[in-house]
């Protein structure tokens, strides 16, 4: 499917954000998709008319055209051919993250409760996993920061 990224969409886009670029802007207008996520390795969005999650590699064309926009390079309206899907899967019912989270907050209250001299556990500090919008540095990070 072709994709045109116009004049506006890249007036309105906003520098190393991959929710609100130009791509994402455009893909939203033309194919009526939710949740899209734009940067130099993959384009990803939900569908909710055939209810999946599709990933897509990025096109050549529109990695240049990331990397000259984020590096602050004007960009010109182009078109690009998103393929066929790398990666399709259902969309989730419902997030039990939440819910998950509170039943181990309970269990240890429980257990403090029960039996204050028992040992409590300790949190780690581990790396944080979280996924950043933001296009710098890393996987989704390949541009010069300004």
């Amino acid at each position: 499917m072709k994709i045109t990224v116009r004049r506006e969409h890249i007036e309105s886009a906003r520098r190393k954000d991959s929710h609100h670029c130009m791509i994402a802007d455009a893909i939203r207008e033309q194919l009526n998709v939710q949740f899209i996520l734009v940067d130099t390795q993959s384009i990803r969005f939900s569908d909710p008319a055939i209810q999946e999650r599709l990933t897509y590699f990025t096109p050549p064309e529109a990695q240049r055209q990331i990397l000259r926009w984020d590096r602050g390079i004007k960009v010109q309206p182009f078109v690009f051919e998103l393929g066929s899907p790398v990666k399709v899967r259902p969309l989730k019912k419902q997030w039990t993250g939440k819910r998950s989270t509170l039943k181990k907050a309970r269990d240890k209250y429980e257990a403090k409760r029960r039996d204050p001299m028992a040992p409590r556990l300790v949190k780690k500090n581990r790396p944080s996993k979280k996924v950043t919008r933001f296009r710098e540095f890393g996987v989704r990070r390949w541009t010069k920061t300004a």
